[in-house]
């Protein structure tokens, strides 16, 4: 786990992912837009993208699992920041287009 950490900081001191606080105090990490778009350049290049939306899907479905409603419809206690809402749209675009 610590090398997930050490690879966290080296790319924020490179200033390749930020941290960002959301509207509720919570902190997240945040890639760059360019360095999102180098990735998938990368992840069609070795034939992974489909692996990766799978995994990032998945990830969705527990989460929604776990939170319920409050997740979807935005409640103040669990209020979304708009990359995690983009994040969420992903995911269910990508699920619903795999039927």
């Amino acid at each position: 786990m610590s090398e997930v950490f050490d690879g966290l900081a080296s790319l924020v001191d490179k200033s390749l992912v930020y941290l960002h606080e959301r509207p509720d105090g919570e902190q997240c990490f945040m890639l760059l837009e360019t360095v999102r778009e180098f990735g998938l350049d990368q992840l069609r290049a070795c034939d992974e993208v489909e692996g990766i939306a799978r995994a990032h899907g998945d990830y969705y479905i527990r989460l929604i699992k776990a939170t319920g409603p409050l997740l979807l419809a935005g409640a103040p206690k669990r209020q979304r920041s708009s990359a995690e809402q983009h994040n969420l749209h992903d995911a269910l675009r990508w699920l619903l287009h795999q039927g």
